[in-house]
């Protein structure tokens, strides 16, 4: 889904909820203000870890990432970028045809 989809689809179950519930009007306000704020989070999750195309920009940092490359079909793994190409670890030769990468987000420890 999109954000703009999400952000309808919040808002439709927003307005069938409160119609549903009989809410009053300050809580209508409440619940409107929330919903925006819940929006907004998922409008920056969605644009944290989308794929973001190479032909729109590169890594800033060297780093392993999550790529899709072109090899007759599609293909997703991970790869090293060392500022000017992309290689399966930083000493192997470099890999041809990524079209797409995003940083790899490792769980949170406990």
């Amino acid at each position: 889904m999109t954000p703009k989809e999400i952000t309808e689809f919040v808002n439709k179950n927003r307005l069938y909820y409160s119609e549903a519930a009989g809410m009053e009007s300050v809580s209508e306000r409440c619940d409107r203000e929330l919903l925006l704020e819940f929006c907004d989070i998922i409008d920056q999750l969605l644009k944290e870890n989308r794929w973001i195309p190479v032909s729109e920009r590169l890594p800033e940092k060297e780093d392993y990432y999550n790529i899709v490359r072109f090899a007759i079909v599609r293909v997703a793994g991970i790869a090293y970028w060392n500022g000017k190409s992309w290689r399966k670890t930083p000493h192997h030769r470099y890999i041809e045809k990524i079209t797409h990468w995003k940083p790899i987000i490792l769980p949170k420890e406990e």
